[in-house]
Order: C-alpha cells, then sequence, then structure tokens
C-alpha cells in the first residue's frame, strides 16, 4: 500500500516536468531556425508559420506544466523555482512570436529586426540593383535621375511611400524618375552609380545627407573607430541575442544604437565636423564636381536637394553641412533645394520613420515627393 502511493506521488511529479522539457525543446528547435529562416531567399510566410507553431507550442507547455505544477505535492522552494523558470519561457515565447511579426527597420542594418523588415518590405530590387522598377526609357518623357543613399532608397519605407514613387506618380505625363539610391552610399559611389546606368538622364536631383562627406573621410582614413558592444559579451550572452529575435531586439535597440551613437559623438571624426576640416571640405568639392562638370558637359540640369538630420540634430546638420552645400551651390549656380523649413517644426516622432530608425518617415517623403513635384513643374515651364 505505501508503495503504491508513493509510486502515484512519484508520477504527479514526473508529469508536469515533460511539458517542461518539452517546451524547452521547441524554443530551442524555434531558435535553431532563426539564422537559415532569415536568408533573403527563404519566404517571410515560412518563416512566420514555423515560428509561430514551435513558440504556440511551447508557450502551451509551459502553461499545462504550470497547470499541473499546480496541483502537485512538490516542495515550495522547489515548486517557487520551477514557477520561475516556466514563467521565463512563457513570457519569452510571447516575445518571440511578437517579434517574428513586429519587425521595424532599424538604424543597425544587423540587427535581426532590421533584416526581417528587408526581406518584408525591401523590394523592387532591379537588375543594377537600386530600389526600383527595370529602366526603361520612354522617346516622349524627360528623365529624372535622382541620386543619394538609403534616403533615396526608401530605408523604412514601404515602396508606395517613397518620395521617389510618390513624384513618379505626381508628374508621370512629363518625366520618367529613376531611382539610384542605395543604401551605404557617398558622394564619391553615387557619382559612380550615375555613370554605370544604361540610361542617359536630363535632370539629376543629388540627394545630400551630412555623413556623404565620408567619400572623403574614408580617402584620408578619417573614419571615426567604432566598437561593437557585442564584443564585450560573455559567449553565452552572445549565443542567445543571436538566436533569439526578442533578445536581439532589445540589445540591438537599447544598448548597441545608444552605445554606437555614443561613440560618433565622442570621436574627433564626425562626419559633421568634416565639415571644418578644410582638407576634407576640399576633396569632397572635388567630389561634388563630378556632377557639376558631368552636368555641364552633357546639358544636363543638376540640383542638390538636402536632407538635415531628422533627430535633435536637425539645426546643427542644417546650419553646418547644409550651409556648405548652399555655398558650394551657389558659387556654381547650382539650384539649391532643402526641405529644412517645411520639416523642422515637425514633432521627431513625425520625421523619422520609427524609434529605432532615424531615417526620414512616411509624413516626410510625401513633403518631399510634393517639393519636387513643384519645382519640376516650374522647371518645365521655364
Amino acid at each position: 500500500m505505501i508503495l503504491k502511493h508513493m509510486s502515484r506521488k512519484k508520477q504527479k511529479y514526473k508529469h508536469p516536468l515533460i511539458f517542461l522539457f518539452i517546451s524547452i525543446f521547441l524554443i530551442s528547435v524555434g531558435l535553431f531556425i532563426n539564422k537559415p529562416l532569415l536568408s533573403p531567399n527563404q519566404s517571410f510566410i515560412v518563416f512566420a508559420i514555423l515560428k509561430t507553431v514551435s513558440f504556440t507550442a511551447a508557450f502551451c507547455c509551459s502553461l499545462l506544466f504550470l497547470f499541473y505544477l499546480n496541483k502537485g505535492g512538490i516542495k515550495k522552494i522547489f515548486k517557487n523555482f520551477l514557477v520561475l523558470i516556466a514563467s521565463i519561457l512563457f513570457i519569452f515565447s510571447i516575445g518571440e512570436i511578437f517579434f517574428t511579426f513586429y519587425t521595424p527597420s532599424s538604424n543597425i542594418s544587423s540587427a535581426y529586426s532590421h533584416q526581417l523588415w528587408t526581406k518584408r518590405y525591401f523590394y523592387p530590387i532591379n537588375s543594377f540593383g537600386f530600389r526600383d522598377e527595370e529602366p526603361n526609357k520612354s522617346q516622349n518623357k524627360k528623365n529624372v535621375f535622382i541620386i543619394g543613399d538609403s534616403f533615396v532608397a526608401g530605408h523604412g519605407l514601404k515602396y508606395e511611400n517613397m518620395f521617389t514613387t510618390i513624384l513618379k506618380s505626381n508628374i508621370s505625363d512629363k518625366y520618367q524618375v529613376f531611382n539610384l539610391g542605395k543604401c551605404g552610399a557617398h558622394t564619391e559611389s553615387s557619382f559612380s552609380n550615375l555613370l554605370n546606368y544604361p540610361i542617359a538622364p536630363d535632370i539629376i536631383i543629388l540627394s545630400y545627407y551630412h555623413n556623404d562627406i565620408e567619400s572623403a573621410m574614408l580617402k584620408f582614413n578619417k573614419m571615426p573607430e567604432i566598437k561593437n558592444p557585442e564584443e564585450e559579451l560573455f559567449f553565452i550572452t552572445r549565443k542567445i541575442i543571436n538566436a533569439s529575435l526578442f533578445a536581439n531586439y532589445i540589445f540591438s535597440g537599447f544598448i548597441v544604437k545608444p552605445s554606437i551613437t555614443n561613440q560618433i559623438m565622442q570621436s574627433p571624426n564626425i562626419d559633421l565636423l568634416a565639415y571644418l576640416d578644410k582638407e576634407l571640405w576640399d576633396y569632397q568639392q572635388t567630389v561634388l564636381d563630378k556632377f557639376y562638370n558631368y552636368s555641364i558637359e552633357n546639358d544636363i540640369e543638376f540640383m542638390v536637394l538636402f536632407f538635415p538630420d531628422m533627430g535633435n540634430g536637425i539645426t546643427f546638420s542644417e546650419f553646418i553641412a547644409g550651409r556648405k552645400i548652399y555655398d558650394y551651390c551657389k558659387s556654381n549656380n547650382i539650384r539649391y533645394l532643402s526641405i529644412f523649413d517645411a520639416v523642422k517644426d515637425l514633432p521627431t516622432n513625425k520625421r523619422i520613420a520609427n524609434p529605432i530608425d532615424t531615417h526620414p518617415s512616411k509624413y516626410v517623403n510625401f513633403i518631399v515627393a510634393d517639393y519636387l513635384s513643384c519645382v519640376l513643374t516650374e522647371s518645365d515651364i521655364e
């Protein structure tokens, strides 16, 4: 009789632990599939289904474990420890499911949320690597090239909300708009993109942001030295962050981003300060001259569209970099376009794509599209 009672009691202890082990196993599977499924070749739908199934099952097993655990006669200390573990698994499973679908773009390109955003929204990409349709020259319309970096490539935006896409629709009767924007491009690489494009422009609009002076900073080896905070992590912590969407989002948004920002601000090689370095600015002007000379030689209308910083540094970037570009344009009779007055009074959250991505918002892109529509309409009248 005593043996029978002990056997039943033993079974009660085993029963909930099975669900705990299954939950841990399912979470491990869900984490293991992250990297292979984050590949650009894999479908987001497949990724989302597998992640949701594995973590929903883990979530249910955690609930079953807590339910059966509550019925068992386990010692209070051991029971509290198991409840803590199950609760962590429970919250972790919910977090992984949430960040499978909540995938905001980020200034940190290595962040999983940004990789998932890219997989879901960063298209179309034509055969020349630009986020645009395949180039197709029209005989009856002027070709407008908008050249630049991630601001032109629509970092953080769906294709239909990019200012180049909106502009296409606004002026499609007389102009063909071509997007020659690439994330990470600077002025010198943007000029190479222009030369390698198979269609000749009638109008060039160079989108300029203050970090485009990296052309000069790279030339003179004056880029800031940035250390990735991940390098200072323990091996196990690094493994968790590189496996979990939940942990990766928190680490990227609340540790990596502030750390990189602080390192840049404390470095003597800040891109905004580069405009005060005569050697760097002189070289940057020679790079801008490539666009200017190309437009003169080929009888092309050339304009420069300056984007100020969309965050708290909006006035500072306009005062330092914007003034330098304005003076350059004025001295060379180049039309200078600025959206500073149109966006300076907007709250920061309306100017940026999202809290972890300081690229221009959808709202700012609509402002830019309307502004350029007016500019090109006036140009056509003249």
